[in-house]
This record gives structure tokens, C-alpha cells and sequence, in this order.
């Protein structure tokens, strides 16, 4: 059930790795013999696993989807849920049972766009040897973009995600800012998961326009919105 939900979505599950993570148990709605659908209630390290982050109705049971979330809440085990906006069972289900509504991250699509090559800068794996800045808030990465023999901004892809879906992620040192050195990065990220059949997803917080900006620019396209609820 879980694979025939993820194909419905076609599109990068931003919490899939809770369940293999040991984050998120799994649950059956059933009526008798007959199993109706599933929904996954996790949470993070040290949180209370009250938060229902997947939710499928099989599609001959669709009509009866609010009774069986209904249930869910319940039997007392939920009192929040997070999903995004592009999931068309569990976001519906926020229309109807949350409250406290509040949206974290914008999610990114491919769409197109090829920015310019800055001045003097190539793209490539980082080595050992190489003197990386400081990040402040993305880990290092597998690629960096060079500049005049400095490692300007760095990035990666990570895969930790529903298969062929993958998450680009990258930071450009403070100096190199406001010069399209990341839009540019996310193009050469976006072509490098091409070249192994994947396709590329991001996301940033709702609060974070320059990163917002900057997935446009590299050629991404807001397609949801990650969004947290009371029950």
C-alpha cells in the first residue's frame, strides 16, 4: 500500500525516511478481514510520536477516508499531523480536522532554467585537501564550486528519499553572496542527478528568501508547502 500511495503522489516524500529511521510506526485501518488503508504516526528524537505524517485510503474506500482519520483521532494516539500540500489524502484531512495551523518549508520541483557561469568559477568534487569554509546551516556536501582557487560555495544531493526522487542542498560563503553562484551550483546539482537517473527536489523555510530565490534562479519551482497541524 505504501509503494501504490508514494506512486500516486509522483512527487520527492519529505518525511519518508522516518519509518526506516525507527521514527514512525505503521498502523492498518481494517473492517474484518478486509484492510481499508494505513497511516504512519511518528515523531522526532525525543518528541512524543503523536504526529501522523502518511495517511492512504485505498482508492474503492476513498469516499469513507474523514470516518477512517476520524478513528485515528480517536483511539487517542494522534494530536498533530504534518504534511504537505501536495499530498491529496493527508493535506485534505488538515482542511477538515486541523487546528493551529502553520506551514515550515516551501517544497521545489524541477522546472527549467540554466543561470549563467560566474566569472571564473568550476564546478567539482571537493577533495581532502581542500580548505572549506565554515557552514552555517547545510552540511559540506560532495561538490564545490571554485573560484580563483577558493571553494566558493559547496552542495549535494541527498537521497535519503522515495525513490527516484532527490533532495539538492547547498551553502555559498558569505563573500560570494548575491553574485548567482548558488542559482548556478543547483543547475550543475540538477544536471549531476540526471546523470544518475534521479530527479531533483529541494525545500526551504518559509522564512529563508534568499534560498527561495536562488532555487528559482537554478531552475526549481515551488510545488508545496510543508504544513503542521493540532488535531
Amino acid at each position: 500500500m505504501r509503494a501504490a500511495h508514494h506512486a500516486s503522489l509522483r512527487c520527492q516524500i519529505v518525511l519518508h525516511s522516518w519509518l526506516s529511521r525507527g521514527w514512525a510506526d505503521a498502523v492498518i485501518f481494517q473492517t474484518g478481514a478486509r484492510i481499508m488503508g494505513y497511516a504512519l504516526i511518528g515523531g522526532l528524537p525525543g518528541e512524543a510520536r503523536d504526529c501522523t505524517i502518511e495517511f492512504f485510503p485505498r482508492p474503492d474506500v476513498a469516499d469513507h477516508a474523514e470516518t477512517m482519520f476520524a478513528a485515528l483521532i480517536g483511539e487517542g494516539h494522534v494530536s498533530r499531523v504534518e504534511s504537505q500540500s501536495n499530498d491529496i489524502y493527508l493535506a485534505p484531512m488538515i482542511s477538515t480536522f486541523g487546528k493551529s495551523v502553520s506551514v515550515s518549508h516551501l517544497l521545489f520541483r524541477e522546472h527549467e532554467g540554466a543561470p549563467p557561469v560566474p566569472g571564473g568559477a568550476s564546478f567539482r568534487r571537493l577533495l581532502s585537501e581542500d580548505r572549506v569554509f565554515r557552514h552555517e546551516s547545510e552540511p559540506t556536501g560532495t561538490w564545490g564550486v571554485e573560484i580563483h582557487g577558493v571553494i566558493a560555495a559547496t552542495g549535494g544531493i541527498a537521497t535519503h528519499y522515495n525513490d527516484p526522487f532527490a533532495d539538492l542542498f547547498m551553502e555559498v560563503h558569505e563573500p560570494f553572496r548575491r553574485q548567482g553562484i548558488g542559482a548556478w551550483l543547483v543547475s550543475q546539482l540538477r544536471r549531476e542527478c540526471h546523470d544518475r537517473s534521479l530527479v531533483p527536489a529541494a525545500r526551504c523555510r518559509v522564512a529563508n528568501a534568499a534560498s527561495a530565490h536562488t532555487l528559482a534562479r537554478g531552475g526549481m519551482i515551488e510545488c508545496g508547502r510543508l504544513i503542521q497541524a493540532g488535531l
